[in-house]
């Protein structure tokens, strides 16, 4: 619709200027006026079509806006939490690790030695 305001304008001054160039005298400026009145509605229409359609727009697009920052703050929050869930998966499994070394290789366990013939 704002491109059709324009479009009118272009016409409405056009059909302003054809007077003018047929004519080799204007007697009568309402003909002239005519077509600027026309250019001047069709400008003032678009303009209204145009405001009207950007104010939605700017609403919508400062929800979705609004929309992805909360979306990218939780994929933050989901990809911190992932790491440290992986920092103490790693360090649960090396304590793991570090107490069965320990051990095996330190004194013998309690059914070996309640086997074993006192004598």
């Amino acid at each position: 619709a704002p491109l059709r305001g324009f479009l009118g304008t272009v016409i409405g001054i056009i059909q302003s200027f054809k007077l003018l160039g047929e004519q080799s005298t204007l007697t009568d400026p309402r003909d002239v006026s005519a077509g600027i009145a026309a250019a001047l509605l069709t400008t003032a229409l678009g303009l209204i079509v145009a405001l009207m359609t950007l104010f939605p727009y700017m609403v919508f697009r400062s929800h979705v806006d609004r929309a992805l920052g909360r979306m990218e703050s939780v994929i933050a929050a989901a990809q911190q939490g992932e790491q440290l869930r992986r920092k103490k998966y790693a360090a649960v499994t090396k304590m793991d690790q570090v107490a069965q070394d320990h051990g095996s290789t330190s004194a013998p366990s309690e059914s070996s030695t309640a086997s074993a013939p006192s004598g």
